[in-house]
């Protein structure tokens, strides 16, 4: 992401193919890395900007869910769940690198708090005004948290459905066009610009490859420690708590995104989107302020508040917050590379002192030396794998011994390069040095008694 701000700050094209190398692809809609890579204009530090932006999406995401809670929750419940957003480790950790998930979330929960204002307005009305404003302005922030990461198209598909089911037709009519149409000028846009090669880096190029044991290992290993307890609440919420259906239909494919974790390239901000929307669903069906609300059990002939199993399924919540709090506390949390890596990274950037090309598996290195990136190894790996790519170019690349150095990792098989590859490295280049568990490679002809010089 940081490579890809830094070549739209240089004034160069992103979506340029892979003929004559870098070898990598672009699977991002433009939006952040053009935001970022006019930010980066003005910071020595690579990683500062775009950093700055994930975290105002973090921090952004918190507070429209303490300014929407605030008003219509319970005061105690609210500050509670805004908190449990907050210690989420998962949500810290993908709002403090260089991601453009927090900042899509942040535009898309803007989006979905309109929808859910208007939605709340039209409940129990057979006929009422359209808010058209409204809708459409719900609609222009979709298509922005689209044009920032595709994901963020569960909100069309959530509203869709949720409409089709009211028969709210007037709202599809406001709300569709203003979410599809920048975002299909936009691709169009761009697939004609880049001479095709837009849709074959955002989609064709995708890693859709499934591994259900992978899906296992996320749901065991990493969703369940961490919302575990909030799954249990969601799935209390439905069946005993007084949400309307607007939040409900974005709950489900919230839920049905978590399928994705099984993808190859799958990670833990697949779940942020759950996390964001199970917590904000617990404060709408259980806390929010009504003339009635109250704990306690009245008779029938006094007026029933609540129900005896909505009562306890109420405690069972809190109890699940309880368990929330704690689980999160003890979950590591997102924290800066030790001393020891960091000196690590500054020592080897002596290996990148004369001018030209590198390859480093190690993707910060050359971003911190100043020299651009040539490949992403393990996206380079998984294409060339599927067939889509063939590494011909890169392996010709290293017979004419283009590259100044190469930097692997100390082990018997380069598992990021594909067989190929790491064999042509080895037949025309040549080990210098072994430090900080790499492999530092200069091409045979080269006779250096310094490496580093």
């Amino acid at each position: 992401m940081v490579e890809f701000g830094r070549i739209i700050s240089q004034g160069r094209p992103i979506y340029s193919g892979i003929s004559d190398g870098p070898y990598y692809f672009i699977p991002y809609m433009p939006l952040f890395l053009v935001v970022q890579g006019w930010g980066m204009k003005f910071f020595q530090d690579p990683w500062f900007f775009g950093r700055c932006l994930a975290l105002v999406g973090y921090l952004g995401c918190a507070v429209l869910l303490g300014a929407w809670g605030f008003r219509r929750w319970n005061f105690w419940a609210t500050s509670v769940l805004v908190f449990l957003f907050l210690l989420s480790p998962t949500c810290a950790a993908w709002g403090s690198t260089v991601r453009a998930d927090t900042t899509y979330l942040f535009i898309h929960f803007s989006a979905f708090l309109i929808l859910a204002k208007v939605s709340e307005k039209e409940e129990g009305k057979k006929k009422g005004r359209t808010n058209a404003a409204a809708l459409m302005a719900a609609g222009f922030l979709t298509a922005i948290a689209i044009l920032v990461k595709q994901t963020a198209v569960t909100l069309i598909v959530a509203y869709f459905f949720y409409a089709c089911l009211k028969k709210r037709w007037q709202n599809l009519f406001f709300f569709l066009p203003c979410a599809l149409v920048p975002v299909v000028m936009t691709v169009l846009y761009l697939q004609l610009s880049s001479a095709g090669i837009f849709l074959k880096d955002t989609f064709f190029w995708a890693p859709f490859g499934y591994d259900f044991h992978l899906l296992r290992f996320f749901l065991v290993r990493s969703f369940w420690p961490e919302c575990g307890w909030l799954a249990a609440a969601v799935l209390l919420t439905f069946l005993h708590g007084r949400a309307s259906d607007w939040p409900k239909f974005q709950v489900v494919f919230s839920v049905f995104w978590l399928l994705g974790l099984g993808r190859l390239t799958s990670a833990e901000n697949y779940y942020m989107e759950f996390i964001l929307y199970g917590i904000y669903f617990l404060g709408e069906g259980w806390f929010r302020k009504t003339k009635t609300d109250s704990f306690k059990i009245r008779t029938k002939g006094r007026g029933e508040t609540f129900k005896k199993d909505r009562i306890i399924s109420r405690w069972a919540i809190i109890g699940l917050m309880g368990i929330g709090f704690v689980s999160l506390s003890f979950l590591p949390w997102t924290a800066p590379p030790s001393p020891e890596v960091c000196e690590m990274k500054r020592e080897s950037l002596k290996f990148f002192q004369i001018p030209g090309d590198y390859l480093a598996l190690d993707m910060d290195l050359p971003l911190m030396a100043g020299r651009r990136i040539w490949i992403p190894p393990l996206a380079f790996t998984h294409l060339v794998q599927k067939g889509l790519w063939s590494p011909d170019p890169l392996i010709q690349d290293i017979k004419n011994h283009k590259f100044k150095l190469i930097e692997l990792y100390d082990i018997p098989q380069q598992y990021l390069l594909p067989p190929l590859v790491d064999g042509e490295i080895q037949k025309d280049y040549r080990v210098i040095s072994n430090q900080y568990g790499r492999r530092w490679y200069v091409p045979r002809r080269v006779n250096l008694k310094n490496p580093t010089s």
